[in-house]
């Protein structure tokens, strides 16, 4: 299985070096940091500090299940009757259409949360470790607080 891994990784990055020659994911150390990034956003897309944050667990998570329910007492069941035996089945189709992309569009958004949390943490971490560099430095000269 890591041979697989590693050959598809290969084609990929020479698929990118033919399509963008520039782009910085040729080299194979930075495409491997890139990649580790976006496996740890992978493995955590399910424990999300941000949506939890952002909005209830409800609001956030798409719901793709059709539930047909009516507030009239006496039509309701005549309405209701009427929506799933002849309504829906005409538009079957452009429901099972549109609950295929929305699971599709909550897995990316799974993912980009996921990966937007992890270089988050990622660049919370490197300014810790720059001002710690600082802290044990004296300023330059010319620089703002220098003598």
């Amino acid at each position: 299985m890591n041979e697989v891994r590693a050959h598809v990784r290969a084609r990929l990055r020479a698929d990118i070096a033919r399509l963008d020659p520039q782009s910085p994911l040729v080299d194979a150390a930075l495409f491997e940091e890139a990649e580790a990034i976006l496996q740890r956003a992978l493995a955590r897309r399910r424990m999300l500090l941000a949506p939890a944050l952002l909005l209830d667990d409800h609001e956030w998570t798409l719901e793709t299940r059709l539930g047909m329910t009516s507030h009239r007492r006496r039509t309701g069941g005549l309405i209701l009757f009427a929506k799933q035996r002849i309504l829906l089945p005409l538009t079957r189709w452009l429901y099972d259409y549109a609950r295929d992309n929305f699971a599709r569009q909550n897995q990316v958004n799974d993912t980009l949360m996921g990966a937007i949390e992890t270089l988050v943490v990622e660049v919370t971490t490197l300014r810790r470790e720059i001002d710690a560099l600082k802290a044990n430095q004296p300023p330059a000269p010319g620089a703002p607080g220098a003598r």
